[in-house]
């Protein structure tokens, strides 16, 4: 029974390595405000609204949804990856939004960001992102969701 715990051990250790070194490590939260505010964006407040809309998500409030959104919103429904098409349409109101939220938020897009770290935003000259670029937001203040890609 020593000898299983023992190469169980070692196999994770060998397994965390491999996986680190093949995709690196997150970054720390400072190098990603480091980043953030290279493009503009307050960290901070990016994990606020990343938790905001977890919370909305988990207790399926379309209403907050609807708030945290900046119209017109850009739902990308498609990416053609050998092309680089993108087939995406606009919710232009609060209405739509709510009229259209099965369709914009997927089971997918439900589930990418309920499994996503709040804290770990992505940033570039577009915004910020979270769940791997699934939801998008950008603004001053107030941030505001300003694209969903399922």
């Amino acid at each position: 029974m020593k000898n299983l715990t023992q190469i169980l051990l070692l196999t994770t250790i060998l397994v965390f390595s491999v996986v680190t070194s093949a995709f690196g490590t997150l970054p720390t939260p400072e190098e990603q405000e480091r980043q953030c505010a290279s493009s503009a964006v307050d960290y901070k407040k990016a994990v606020v609204l990343a938790k905001a809309i977890q919370d909305a998500v988990r207790n399926n409030d379309r209403k907050m949804l609807a708030n945290l959104a900046g119209y017109p919103l850009r739902v990308v429904k498609s990416r053609h990856c050998q092309s680089d098409k993108v087939i995406y349409y606009y919710i232009r109101t609060k209405k739509q939004f709510m009229e259209q939220y099965n369709s914009i938020f997927t089971k997918e897009v439900i589930s990418s960001v309920l499994q996503a770290d709040p804290a770990n935003i992505s940033c570039n000259y577009e915004g910020a992102a979270i769940a791997g670029g699934t939801i998008w937001f950008q603004g001053g203040d107030p941030l505001m969701i300003v694209s969903v890609i399922k």
